[in-house]
């Protein structure tokens, strides 16, 4: 049966909500600097700022992460397609459309760029393919109104990319926003322990807001413990010194096991870089 319009969703940028958006640094007993008011305005703008990328991490979680969700719709980089339309049971997306059957693909484009590759629309049929990024923003359309009903091969790349296009591809789709994978930090940090975590212990002053060093002690199950009542050695090398990368399996042949997390960090797109340092800062 034809559809009058078929919409392809295009989640093209991962989101993570792990990031403090909201931090403060100062010396344990030392009166911050900000005015109630002052904190007052910067807590809204960085709940403006921040909840498109919470809300956007919810749907993607519901979609492509939780296997369990009535709304799944299958693994991340693949299309998937709604033979039907939505009703009162799809709540992930607070306001789908009621008459148009979807498409959807939650593209990761942070090891490499995505090919998409749409097919010739038959003329008087319309059709759309909405891009949108980490922070909600449309970044682009492909379609009967802005690239007509001919198809062809369009690649998709993150904010930071600068390959080669390969041939054949008639438009480069740039998402404007996605995330920095902040697990580089945490294993530069950790790497610098030694098997070591009795520094990852503490209070807020003892740790003067180091996210990083917090963010290393939850991946290594310290949790709210403190170093008086719990020891928590950090495994990073099998039985015979390698690596617990993955790359032998999980965990490594005679290793004991241990624990990971991924701490990520929204780029910056859309000209937010201020905002963005004022609710940082």
């Amino acid at each position: 049966m034809k559809t009058s319009r078929r919409q392809l969703l295009i989640g093209a940028t991962l989101v993570s909500a792990t990031a403090p958006l909201l931090s403060t640094s100062f010396a344990a007993g030392a009166e911050p600097n900000v005015t109630p008011a002052e904190a007052r305005a910067i807590a809204k703008e960085a709940y403006t700022y921040g909840f498109p990328l919470v809300d956007n991490y919810r749907i993607m979680f519901s979609y492509w992460v939780d296997k369990n969700s009535p709304e799944y719709k299958g693994p991340i980089n693949t299309i998937q397609n709604t033979s039907r339309v939505y009703g009162p049971e799809d709540t992930a997306i607070q306001t789908p459309n009621s008459d148009t059957p979807y498409s959807f693909a939650w593209l990761d484009l942070r090891a490499e760029p995505m090919v998409l590759t749409l097919p010739a629309i038959e003329k008087g049929r319309y059709y759309s393919v909405q891009m949108i990024d980490a922070y909600t923003y449309n970044f682009d359309y492909l379609g009967t109104r802005t690239t007509g009903n001919d198809g062809g091969n369009f690649i998709v790349v993150g904010p930071n990319w600068n390959g080669h296009i390969p041939k054949g591809i008639k438009k480069v789709l740039r998402a404007e926003g996605g995330i920095a994978d902040g697990q580089k930090a945490l294993d530069q940090f950790r790497a610098t322990l030694g098997g070591k975590s009795e520094d990852l212990f503490g209070t807020r002053a003892f740790l003067k807001n180091d996210y990083v060093r917090r963010a290393v002690g939850t991946q290594v199950g310290i949790g709210a413990n403190s170093k008086e009542e719990a020891l928590y050695p950090i495994y990073d090398k099998d039985a015979s010194g390698q690596p617990l990368d993955g790359a032998t399996g999980w965990p490594a042949p005679g290793s004991e096991d241990t624990e990971l997390g991924v701490l990520m960090e929204p780029e910056v797109g859309h000209g937010e870089a201020e905002v963005y340092g004022r609710v940082q800062a």
